[in-house]
């Protein structure tokens, strides 16, 4: 693919579209990803609290607002999410519940229909669903996953950093002047400086999915959890170098091009363009927070049960751990935000 493109090389955005999505990309494989074998966690490998808390925000939110009691959940992995608020839902409520599950990955529809009942409607795509465009869509770390270019200042001049290979055959980056249109636009229209120095990442595939995502619903709430920085954030020198990382079996890989297919992409969340491009779409933005905060709020502390027995494997034991890695500074929660949007009837 590269040996016959332009120049011979790609941009980022192209190259992980390949290495995510493609034929043999790393979604589409049936590679355990999520979960202690796999390459990474999500809030919801810790335990059924998690979704426990979700689910009761998802009664509350659809009963408040006039809202059917329908949840499309976009980018469900394994479905373990789902499975957990499936349970508390029927231990908790009368009202029956409509569950949605769209998800790209052939392996994952695979695991979740060994794991979901029948009642759960799952498609590939958006487009797929003709159901009521009316409820809460969900999204777990589902941005963060969409390939993104990647853009370095130097000397006051943008430039792409593309991905090409050398006469061995090993993928290397290269810089060339920035030549593409969309990636500028992009920065224009969303007011974002490069420092000089710094690298960024420009989610123009993010704009797109959210305007499918945004259509998906006439009238409801939008959920967004995912780790990304504000405007402001993206200036810092932590972020100097950006935030694109690639993760094998749990550890940082360099460089991110070695083990294309085979290991997880990930870039932070530009959550003031997300913001912007909701309103874009009759989109309002109601909360922007962290995780941690979003789930105190909403009953986490109530999760913690007594603990009658010294067995630190006791029911009650792990439970209570699982809360409390949902509260640490250094926990999953500390690194996530949620966002909450609501689309009204025009």
């Amino acid at each position: 693919m590269i040996q016959q493109a332009s120049e011979q090389m790609i941009s980022y955005a192209h190259y992980m579209e390949l290495a995510l999505y493609g034929e043999h990309g790393y979604y589409m494989n049936n590679t355990e990803k999520i979960g202690r074998a796999g390459d990474f966690y999500t809030s919801s490998s810790l335990g059924s609290v998690y979704a426990a808390i979700w689910c009761d925000w998802f009664y509350d939110t659809c009963r408040k607002r006039g809202l059917p009691f329908q949840i499309i959940e976009c980018g469900a992995g394994t479905g373990a999410f789902a499975a957990d608020v499936l349970s508390h839902w029927h231990a908790h409520y009368d009202q029956p519940l409509t569950y949605v599950i769209i998800e790209k990955s052939p392996d994952h529809r695979q695991r979740m229909k060994e794991k979901l009942p029948s009642s759960v409607a799952m498609y590939e795509s958006l487009a797929e669903w003709k159901g009521k465009r009316r409820g809460i869509l969900f999204c777990n770390e589902l941005l963060d996953a969409l390939p993104v270019h990647v853009v370095n200042k130097h000397n006051g001049s943008l430039y792409e950093v593309m991905v090409t290979v050398d006469e061995h055959g090993r993928f290397q980056e290269k810089k060339q002047l920035l030549q593409n249109t969309t990636v500028h636009d992009w920065l224009m229209t969303h007011e974002v400086d490069v420092k000089e120095g710094h690298t960024l990442e420009v989610p123009v595939a993010m704009t797109q999915e959210l305007a499918t995502l945004y259509a998906a619903l006439d009238e409801g709430v939008f959920a967004f959890v995912d780790y990304g920085y504000r405007k402001e954030e993206w200036q810092e020198p932590f972020v100097k170098d950006g935030s694109l990382r690639g993760y094998d079996r749990h550890q940082l890989i360099h460089p991110l091009q070695q083990l294309p297919g085979y290991c997880d992409l990930t870039a932070h969340v530009h959550w003031d363009a997300v913001m912007t491009i909701g309103a874009e779409h009759g989109v309002k933005t109601e909360q922007l927070c962290s995780q941690r905060d979003f789930l105190v709020a909403h009953g986490l502390l109530d999760q913690l049960q007594e603990v009658t027995s010294s067995d630190p494997f006791a029911k009650a034991a792990v439970h209570n751990r699982h809360v409390r890695s949902l509260l640490m500074d250094q926990g999953l929660s500390a690194y996530f935000q949620v966002l909450i949007q609501q689309k009204q009837r025009p």
